[in-house]
């Protein structure tokens, strides 16, 4: 692991032949030519990405790459994130960020192909994926945080479906009080659907987690359409988010 704030990489991680694994903390990395063959986990936090074209490729960079962690990272001018490959297993992504005019920021879209991942992890914004497909997905957590003073548009609402339908694989699922929130003001959602018909478990965090009689039925019927589902209730969705630990805690990247 390296941890500074600094605009190129030490040479012995540029040099290395034989790199498996490699977590950046606050870096700015600003050649876009770093590559690695050799790299199976990767794991970038607040790094920031100083030069730009449309589309950033992390599989074409790191084509072995079986895990990777993006915590709020931003992606100079580029506007889309792709991430695609047969070799990623786990995905754990929480905001990403292009360069906007002056100093603003604006959220970049994600590509996300992974025929063979099994873990995926979204506690960042849930409606900024431009594709996605996750076929063999068994372990899912989607765990925005809240955002009260911000209405969801339709769009974001139908993004939000979709990346549910996209999880249905999934035998273990976790959601945040948050996508509840957001499905209680889908209108026609009583006429979509179920994406969980596959579900072990699911888990809610946050304020619905002990309040599950509030829930409207149709709501209920979305969420819960097995009866032997397994209904975990949690409240630690801020303890989770900071990164703490305990109980059955998302890892953290």
């Amino acid at each position: 692991m390296y941890q500074k704030g600094i605009n190129q990489l030490p040479n012995p991680v540029l040099r290395c032949q034989t790199l498996q694994s490699l977590e950046l903390i606050n870096f700015k990395l600003i050649k876009r030519s770093f590559s690695s063959s050799t790299l199976t986990s990767l794991s970038l936090r607040y790094c920031t990405f100083t030069t730009g074209g449309r589309c950033y490729d992390v599989s074409a960079k790191f084509p072995n790459l079986k895990n990777l962690c993006l915590h709020r990272c931003r992606f100079g001018k580029f506007k889309v994130l792709k991430i695609s490959g047969p070799n990623i297993i786990r995905v754990s992504i929480n905001g990403i960020f292009a360069m906007g005019e002056g100093n603003s920021s604006e959220e970049c879209k994600v590509e996300l192909c992974a025929p063979n991942a099994t873990y995926f992890c979204c506690d960042g914004n849930p409606f900024n994926f431009k594709t996605i497909s996750l076929p063999a997905l068994q372990h899912a957590f989607i765990l925005p945080p809240s955002y009260p003073y911000e209405e969801v548009s339709d769009v974001e609402k139908i993004a939000l479906l979709d990346l549910l339908q996209v999880i249905s694989s999934a035998k273990y699922v976790t959601l945040s009080s948050y996508i509840v929130t957001v499905l209680i003001g889908v209108s026609g959602l009583e006429y979509q659907p179920s994406p969980f018909g596959k579900l072990k478990s699911l888990k809610l965090r946050g304020f619905y987690a002990d309040r599950l009689s509030m829930l409207p039925e149709k709501v209920k019927s979305y969420l819960f359409p097995c009866p032997d589902t397994t209904i975990a209730e949690n409240m630690r969705i801020e303890y989770l988010i900071s990164g703490g630990s305990g109980g059955d805690i998302v890892e953290r990247c």
